[in-house]
């Protein structure tokens, strides 16, 4: 197989890059939007009738969608980067099945390690929360399903990206969401055992991914078959690169999770702070909706084109910025009354750590296109430098606020880890592609 180096994307050569981009972004704000009410609605709703408890070990399943993106090797950000560069249908096939290869390995990898651990009778959880025994392993057993079911919605969303159908990406992003909230909230009627809530949600991970295997068979030309070795060779030599970017985030989200349950606090605290990272995190995506459809179009520009990426990253910066600093007043002001219309009990706390998280956090949506326009370029090396920022940060972070109680040393360490990092990135790209003045519009942008 040639890998090719085209500019120009498989049956999307005349696409605009506004027609594209309104399409991309109408999707995201309403996935973000929907997400949030659906989340600002449910979990007081579900809270209410499991408790806050209950709630956090249920939440405790998100400590394998950590997992899922360490396993993935960056596997998907390799098939949106190369997927795109292809010109003949042949090769567009090998691709993903290289992908689909590599990806069947990982989840057996992550299923026989997480065998082992099951076996060897490990309580992960340890001694000092809400979660027995028993209890412990059926969420292990549990966040294996949900980690290997994140790994293939991962790569199918990335195929689809690859098409420039991230529309549905969106779809499905909110589906899961809904899904998931809803479900849990109706099976509370009947039930307030932690476990029957984790297996709902496992099983739901499972249904979503036979949605995203449709999606892909129905809206892509990518078919499988047996690809060769060195097309798989590529694609995992570019993984590596693009993993070794994500890692230290990955790996730093994954701690801090773990952290607010291992330094002592209860099941409750991890609530508190997993509905907090969830508000932050929404703040972030709500501003991404703007920023997700760039990174396979800065692909195909490149070097050659970076006038253009220039030109969309000047553009973006007011306005992100504007809504940033918007968006932190608003929730500085009306956030603890809106929250204590949700919530009856611990609504200071959750104000503090969702203020914090939201600072950093949502910071980063500000510096994200520089973070996609240095994937695209393939400037993997420099990226994984700008990466460690992260980490080091946090734990000098994390040394210095020591005196303080661990969920709000967990959370202000972790919120600046993610300020300092995107601001490296912007001034960055600034240094590595000083700005080139072009006079030609956005619109005029072909893909």
């Amino acid at each position: 197989m040639a890998v090719g180096l085209s500019l120009h994307c498989y049956k999307v050569e005349n696409m605009k890059f506004s027609t594209y981009f309104k399409k991309a972004s109408f999707t995201g704000l309403a996935k973000s939007i929907g997400s949030a009410l659906i989340t600002v609605i449910f979990i007081p709703l579900i809270i209410h009738r499991i408790g806050m408890e209950n709630y956090g070990v249920w939440m405790l399943l998100a400590v394998f969608m950590g997992i899922s993106a360490v396993a993935d090797l960056g596997l998907t950000k390799s098939i949106v980067y190369f997927i795109p560069r292809q010109k003949l249908q042949e090769d567009i096939n090998e691709v993903y099945s290289a992908g689909i290869f590599v990806n069947g390995f990982m989840i057996l990898l992550v299923a026989v390690i997480g065998l082992i651990v099951y076996w060897s009778g490990i309580n992960i959880w340890g001694t000092n929360n809400a979660v027995s025994y028993e209890l412990g392993r059926l969420l292990f057993v549990c966040g294996l399903v949900v980690a290997c079911s994140t790994l293939v919605i991962s790569l199918y969303q990335s195929v689809l990206e690859a098409f420039f159908k991230i529309h549905i990406v969106n779809i499905g992003f909110f589906l899961l969401t809904a899904l998931n909230y809803i479900f849990v909230y109706l099976l509370s009627f009947f039930t307030t055992k932690p476990e029957h809530f984790v297996i709902a949600t496992s099983t739901i991970y499972v249904f979503i991914v036979f949605l995203h295997w449709a999606a892909v068979r129905a809206k892509t030309t990518a078919s499988l078959h047996v690809p060769k070795w060195e097309t798989i060779h590529m694609v995992v030599k570019y993984a590596f690169g693009f993993f070794a970017v994500g890692v230290p985030w990955t790996i730093t989200y994954t701690i801090n999770r773990y952290l607010v349950v291992a330094l002592g606090g209860s099941a409750a605290s991890y609530g508190i702070f997993d509905i907090a990272l969830k508000i932050a995190f929404f703040a972030m995506t709500f501003l991404q909706a703007f920023v997700a459809p760039l990174f396979s179009a800065f692909v195909n520009y490149g070097e050659k084109r970076i006038h253009e990426i220039q030109y969309i990253l000047k553009r973006s910066l007011p306005g992100l910025g504007g809504a940033y600093v918007l968006g932190c007043f608003l929730f500085f002001i009306f956030g603890e009354r809106i929250l204590a219309l949700l919530l009856k009990n611990s609504t200071s706390e959750l104000f503090s750590t969702s203020f914090v998280l939201i600072l950093g956090i949502a910071f980063f949506a500000v510096a994200d296109p520089f973070y996609r326009a240095f994937l695209a370029l393939g400037r993997l090396k420099l990226m994984f430098m700008l990466s460690l920022i992260q980490p080091i940060v946090n734990i000098l972070g994390f040394v210095v606020l020591a005196d303080f109680d661990p969920l709000f040393r967990v959370s202000l360490a972790f919120s600046l880890s993610w300020a300092i990092t995107a601001l490296a990135h912007m001034i960055m790209f600034r240094l590595a592609y000083p700005y080139q003045h072009n006079k030609a519009t956005i619109l005029d942008f072909s893909l």
